[in-house]
């Protein structure tokens, strides 16, 4: 059974929390928003869980495909039977049934947004458990971004070390400044046990740039996707350097749109570091 405990941990069968559509505070759609993650949030506190809803008639159905399965071959690789799992970003659950097919012994969802959160439990309590969900599984709203990350996930899951520490497709959100994006990193590692591995998906920030530098403005797209890259405060869209030749690899931000998936959410692009930037 999922559980919770003081803190917060919490499982749908002990919690009465109720949750809100309500933006949390710092965090605003559209513009340019100072709190990234608090806006990411807010966007996935007020969309509702449409995973098992997608049919052969979407037309992004054929890519969420792609996505799980690039997401399915790289757990496949990485865990072995019995494994604790740390997961980053967890979502609303939707690769629980990955983490089932490797037979894990034990797992600890995180993710920023407490209505994701509860999504996950009563996926993990429902059909999705009775396929196959056997491990026992803990659930924390958290930031991992932040230095109190830790702090908050030990009220919960005191001084566990895990095998594997997971974070699909959502790393780059904290490369809103080199400091989250240190804090972030370390807060993977720290956890893990000797030899364990860290395993991510993230977006290609070398293909958005391009696309970005083949387009006549700062937004490129189709009928199923939007991009649309944002100045800095102060700077003039007319003033956006292209080339990011002076520009630190972190805090470089995108408003993103995919049909059935993202509604016009704030992104960070993952630009590559040197080893000693981070």
């Amino acid at each position: 059974k999922s559980k919770g405990r003081s803190g917060l941990g919490f499982s749908s069968s002990s919690s009465n929390h109720s949750s809100s559509s309500s933006a949390p505070p710092g965090a605003r759609k559209g513009g340019y928003n100072d709190n990234i993650q608090l806006s990411a949030a807010a966007h996935y506190n007020n969309r509702e869980d449409t995973h098992r809803r997608l049919d052969s008639d979407s037309d992004t159905l054929q890519q969420k495909n792609f996505n799980n399965w690039v997401k399915a071959m790289l757990i496949a690789s990485a865990v072995r039977p019995m494994y604790s799992i740390l997961d980053l970003a967890c979502g609303k659950g939707g690769d629980l049934p990955k983490w089932a097919k490797q037979e894990i012994g034990h797992y600890v969802g995180v993710d920023i947004a407490y209505k994701s959160i509860t999504d996950a439990i009563q996926r993990y309590n429902g059909q999705q458990n009775r396929a196959g969900c056997n491990f026992p599984a803990i659930w924390c709203a958290g930031n991992f971004c932040k230095s109190n990350f830790f702090q908050e996930l030990e009220k919960v899951e005191k001084g566990v070390r895990f095998d594997a520490v997971s974070c699909q497709f959502a790393i780059h959100y904290s490369w809103t400044s080199e400091q989250d994006a240190r804090t972030a990193l370390k807060n993977a590692a720290r956890r893990l046990k000797p030899g364990g591995l860290f395993v991510g998906t993230t977006t290609d920030a070398n293909v958005l740039v391009k696309k970005l530098q083949d387009a006549p403005g700062l937004n490129f797209g189709n009928s199923l996707y939007s991009v649309e890259f944002l100045p800095k405060k102060g700077v003039a869209a007319a003033d956006f350097d292209k080339t990011f030749s002076d520009h630190s690899p972190f805090g470089i931000r995108y408003r993103f749109y995919l049909k059935d998936a993202v509604d016009d959410c704030e992104e960070v692009s993952l630009e590559t570091c040197r080893r000693d930037q981070v």
